[in-house]
């Protein structure tokens, strides 16, 4: 069992990766989408409570914040921004949720 879950990043087109973030070990890491280089998110949800967040990064990767955690039970299995504020999830039982930045 994966005691975190890792994110890794490159700048070199893959032939080089180096570690960037570690998110708690019950969150599973599902999407990650960047409108540029240093503008990204990645989508989640928590393993034990079920409930779906939204990570953001304006660094490239190197560090991640809390941007939306559901009240609801739901899967985030999918994210697509098309970009800087505007963006698309798509949940675990193909709901489609647009999302704006706060």
């Amino acid at each position: 069992m994966v005691d975190r879950a890792d994110v890794f990043g490159t700048s070199d087109g893959g032939i080089t990766w180096a570690h960037l973030d570690t998110f708690p070990r019950s969150e599973v890491l599902s999407a990650i989408h960047f409108v540029d280089e240093h503008t990204g998110w990645i989508a989640g949800y928590g393993f034990m409570s079920l409930q779906s967040h939204i990570f953001h990064t304006t660094d490239g990767g190197n560090s991640w914040d809390y941007q939306l955690e559901t009240a609801e039970r739901v899967h985030f299995e999918d994210i697509y921004f098309t970009d800087a504020e505007h963006g698309w999830v798509l949940g675990g039982e193909g709901e489609i949720y647009a999302y704006h930045v706060p």
